[in-house]
């Protein structure tokens, strides 16, 4: 059977995990969109997919040995599971989440267990893991169920802030009542002159703006009157080479213009 096809009938009545396909994202979107807000609980960085494109950018540059399933009820799209192989280690990753209108039924139960089976004895691997958010009690009683065993808490942030998130304002300050575009503002997409839901930014003493812009994997540099930016750092295809980026989140810049950035896997 040739991985396109893969389809895994589970032991609840209609229920089935059946491999991504192109023509099947718009229904993941919709999905996605449908329980945002209780995603976003949850899935750090859920927010980076904004739109329907950003979504087929992602699917585009999925990972090697790493199986999307849609976890169906009858025709209905509810669910998505992923399997992921580390070749290396000879083990393999879990994730998944469940919209919150078919919670209580045992399916993502039920889809887990089966993809582990699928793992051990198709993959032959040595070993499956989990990762669950401490706090999501949901999630974290799939693994429980099944038997895994509870190895530890990893660190609380998968990404580690360039700089803190407040800041001093003079007492005096005044705000402007009317803002002023400094960068962007000609729609979403990867022009020069344009951003994709950008994310983190610095300004340096030449009024200068550094833009982080995750969908596009790039760093935007954005002189002051200036109607269009130049790429800094990548631009490329996602990816981990030198010459890439990761849907960076934050950027600094100092004195010597040497630019760091920080990035997040989702």
């Amino acid at each position: 059977m040739s991985s396109d096809t893969i389809q895994r009938i589970l032991p609840i009545n209609g229920a089935f995990l059946r491999l991504m396909q192109p023509d099947q994202l718009e229904k993941l979107y919709e999905l996605l969109e449908l329980n945002r807000d209780y995603l976003r609980e949850h899935i750090p960085g859920i927010d980076l997919i904004r739109t329907r494109e950003d979504l087929q950018k992602r699917w585009i540059t999925k990972k090697k040995n790493s199986l999307q399933f849609g976890l169906w009820l009858d025709e209905l799209l509810v669910g998505r599971c992923r399997l992921t192989l580390d070749e290396n280690s000879s083990s393999a990753d879990i994730g998944y989440w469940l919209s919150k209108y078919h919670q209580g039924h045992g399916l993502m139960t039920a889809s887990v267990k089966d993809l582990v089976q699928f793992a051990f004895e198709v993959w032959n691997v040595r070993r499956v893991e989990i990762h669950c958010g401490a706090n999501n009690l949901k999630s974290r009683a799939i693994p429980e169920r099944l038997g895994f065993i509870n190895e530890g808490i990893l660190p609380n942030d998968p990404v580690i802030p360039l700089r803190g998130c407040s800041a001093d304002i003079h007492p005096n300050a005044r705000w402007k009542q009317n803002g002023l575009t400094v960068a962007g503002g000609n729609e979403q997409g990867n022009g020069i002159n344009q951003l994709s839901n950008p994310s983190g930014l610095h300004v340096d003493d030449d009024q200068t703006v550094y833009i982080a812009d995750p969908p596009n994997h790039r760093i935007v540099e954005w002189k002051s009157g200036a109607t269009s930016g130049q790429v800094v750092a990548s631009g490329n295809e996602e990816g981990s080479g030198t010459h890439q980026l990761s849907r960076p989140l934050d950027v600094i810049v100092d004195k010597e213009r040497e630019i760091a950035s920080s990035s997040a896997i989702v």
